[in-house]
């Protein structure tokens, strides 16, 4: 008996030591790569940035929190590219509130990973009708499967025939699909895809996935007025967002724009709403009553972000101004302007 207490214990000391053997080992396996430049970004879940809410971010994303020390080098711009942002809400979802059907149960999906409906994956078709003919440099998206999907969708009919890829070096540096084989420049049939937690949508906290039915009443104040959270420990306002989006926002899109290259951008609602108050300089209170206005004028709205229909800002001399919708976009921007989440 004493010498199969002996033996066990010695096993489980074994067993402690190459696993430790083999954590050490892994470390300093990275640790070499790292000196030697082979990773220029690392997971985490830490905050990009000090000074901003830490973004949620999802247990599979392939998203990293990039170093931003290194220099600039932009990969060639299409010859045609002026400087365009082009921003994209993911299409319909499957606990999106249907404008045909108001009354029909739905759910805040806020940062759980839903998919889109069979009328969003529709809705992501016709906005690549929209996009197919505008030139496109590069993709900043959100890790939302939704946003994913509906960039996926929307480029699969664009006439530049170029594959979006997800790329994980930092958007700072020269895209090198590293994967790809035998291929001297792969950006003339590629195009990279920087997927980012700063852009997932807004937390709704304690209401995430509880259905329509079930919420407490006048929550309108919390949805549309700027500085007020959803309930809950994780619960957003829109101040958040704009806390976790705009500082990636200017570090890593702004410079691509004064580059003069056409960026798409695939977020989502409150995102886009909140990017557009910062590039419109609008104040808390003009935001807020527009916020209201979407609903009950949306014709006078500001600040529409329906699904599936591209916004549009040309950027230049620092400035950025909004490009007129088509009539048939607009007309796509305010039938779904119904109250979807």
């Amino acid at each position: 008996m004493k010498e199969m207490t002996a033996c066990a214990i010695a096993g489980i000391c074994v067993g402690i030591y190459v696993q430790y053997v083999w954590y050490e080992g892994t470390k300093k396996r990275i640790q070499a790569k790292d000196e030697r430049g082979l990773y220029v970004r690392k997971a985490s879940v830490t905050c990009e940035y000090c000074c901003a809410p830490e973004p949620h971010i999802l247990p599979h994303s392939h998203s990293m929190v990039w170093d931003d020390n290194m220099q600039l080098m932009y990969m060639e711009k299409h010859p045609e590219s002026t400087g365009r942002l082009i921003l994209m809400r993911h299409g319909q979802s499957v606990w999106n509130r249907k404008p045909d059907r108001p009354d029909d149960t739905w759910r805040y999906a806020g940062t759980v990973d839903i998919p889109l409906s069979d009328v969003g994956i529709q809705e992501a078709l016709q906005a690549g009708e929209s996009l197919q003919n505008i030139p496109l440099d590069m993709v900043f998206c959100s890790q939302m499967d939704r946003a994913r999907a509906t960039v996926s969708l929307a480029l699969s009919i664009h006439e530049s025939g170029r594959t979006p890829i997800i790329v994980y070096n930092s958007p700072l540096d020269r895209p090198d699909f590293e994967d790809l084989y035998d291929v001297d420049d792969p950006t003339h049939f590629a195009i990279p895809v920087y997927v980012t937690p700063t852009l997932n949508e807004r937390n709704f906290g304690s209401l995430q996935g509880v259905p329509s039915t079930q919420h407490p009443k006048n929550l309108a104040p919390i949805r549309n007025e700027f500085n007020l959270k959803f309930p809950g420990e994780k619960g957003e306002s829109c101040a958040d967002i704009e806390a976790r989006t705009m500082p990636f926002f200017n570090k890593f899109i702004v410079p691509q724009l004064a580059a003069g290259k056409n960026v798409l951008v695939s977020t989502h609602g409150f995102v886009i709403r909140t990017i557009m108050k910062s590039l419109e300089n609008m104040d808390e209170n003009f935001f807020n009553a527009q916020m209201k206005l979407e609903k009950s004028n949306p014709n006078e709205c500001r600040l529409l972000a329906p699904t599936g229909v591209p916004i549009m800002y040309q950027y230049e001399n620092g400035a950025f101004i909004p490009v007129p919708q088509s009539r048939r976009d607009r007309a796509k921007s305010i039938a779904r302007s119904a109250p979807t989440y």
